[in-house]
């Protein structure tokens, strides 16, 4: 008994390792996905200096903690945040706060940037492909997932809170820790907070990166 109990840990163990290095190009192969196309955006403004997407949207979540909007990096922190942001259209009284929110975060350097569609489809955009192309799509931990990445990149919306709240809902747990994963979703509440107060619900593209 206890040799077929060991020859069972030795099988999942395996199973395991096989695993991660498959994640790992998978979050690679998006990762340089993203750097390229930041880099094109960067080239297509004509700024001398580096453009870190990621970094942009580590520096927004740093602000929504030092303020005390967002309790941690978990998913169930965010979904307390999405959920005041969404009441947003008819709860007015927390609109000041996040409306001195966002003076704070448009300070950020090149934070024009990703209000241009080519630069918020960027994070959704790689996700999706690289998921796909490592045929992880239809497996059970990632295809939820990739199905909301899908929708959003289609519609062009920040502010449909049904296809906001399912993606953060099927972004994979053990993923989250992971800024390629929250990215996306850091985009969609600063995005969906810069329209509430700016702009339309549909993104504006800019020439030549439709």
């Amino acid at each position: 008994m206890r040799s077929i109990f060991l020859v069972l840990f030795f099988v999942i163990q395996l199973i395991s390792c096989k695993s991660i290095p498959k994640l790992n190009n998978l979050n690679k192969d998006i990762n340089e996905c993203v750097k390229g196309r930041t880099e094109l955006v960067r080239e297509d403004f004509s700024l001398k200096e580096e453009f870190d997407l990621y970094q942009f949207y580590e520096t927004i979540e740093e602000i929504l903690i030092q303020r005390r909007f967002l309790e941690s990096k978990s998913k169930e922190a965010y979904k307390i945040l999405f959920k005041e942001i969404e009441s947003l259209s008819w709860e007015k009284k927390n609109e000041t706060k996040y409306k001195d929110l966002l003076k704070t975060m448009d300070t950020i350097k090149n934070n024009h940037l990703t209000g241009w569609i080519s630069t918020f489809k960027t994070p959704f955009e790689c996700n999706r492909f690289f998921i796909k192309k490592h045929n992880l799509n239809e497996n059970d931990y990632f295809s939820e997932y990739y199905l909301y990445l899908l929708k959003i990149v289609k519609t062009n919306e920040t502010k449909n809170w049904r296809l906001n709240n399912k993606l953060l809902e099927e972004t994979p747990n053990r993923e989250f820790s992971n800024i390629i994963y929250r990215t996306p979703i850091i985009s969609l509440f600063y995005e969906s907070l810069k329209y509430h107060f700016l702009f339309k619900d549909k993104l504006f593209a800019p020439r030549g990166l439709n």
